[in-house]
């Protein structure tokens, strides 16, 4: 967990987009802190058990107020997609033929989601992210703008691929009318 590399890349973006760097303590893994414009957004590694070991995610995450109850997931389809496909699951067509044979795309409102994901910018920058879940959970009394990777993200080009990702889906939810405001101050959102 402790690793310099990633502690360099992660000190290094950090200045880069004028984040607030924490270290990693005994109980806290290390964290990141941006103020964008109206919106703060948390960069740390969250860890999962599953028994026998532990499985570090890097993640970005936002705390918002919605106006709507706009939810979605988004992942790169894999071997069980299609298996899960044929089984009944959820994949919304966005009409973009690569994108739609690439990605797994859950939601509760089609034509948000459809507009969404035909941001050619965020479509691009899906692509270079090698695994990841994006998507909007449930997080207190507020949502949850959500990226997880299931790895350790330790290259400074990465984080800023992923960040900019993360950003430009955020502004384009707010630009939609889906946010009615974000949750800044409250430090309880970012634990």
């Amino acid at each position: 967990m402790f690793d310099k590399k990633r502690k360099e890349a992660w000190m290094e973006f950090a200045e880069e987009v004028n984040g607030e760097y924490t270290s990693a303590s005994f109980f806290k893994t290390e964290r990141i802190r941006i103020l964008k414009e109206n919106y703060m957004v948390l960069l740390d590694l969250y860890t999962v058990s599953t028994g026998k070991s532990v499985i570090f995610y890097t993640r970005f995450k936002a705390v918002y107020h919605q106006a709507s109850d706009f939810k979605f997931k988004v992942y790169k389809r894999g071997i069980f997609s299609n298996l899960g496909k044929k089984l009944g699951m959820q994949d919304i067509n966005t009409g973009n033929g690569e994108f739609d044979e690439d990605f797994i795309v859950k939601g509760n409102d089609e034509s948000n989601i459809i507009r969404l994901f035909s941001n050619v910018k965020t479509r691009d920058l899906l692509y270079k992210i090698p695994s990841f879940t994006l998507e909007i959970k449930n997080n207190k009394e507020a949502k949850e703008l959500c990226l997880m990777t299931p790895q350790i993200i330790k290259e400074r080009d990465k984080l800023r691929d992923a960040f900019q990702l993360f950003c430009t889906v955020l502004d384009d939810i707010g630009n939609m009318g889906i946010v009615k405001n974000y949750e800044i101050e409250d430090e309880k959102f970012y634990k």
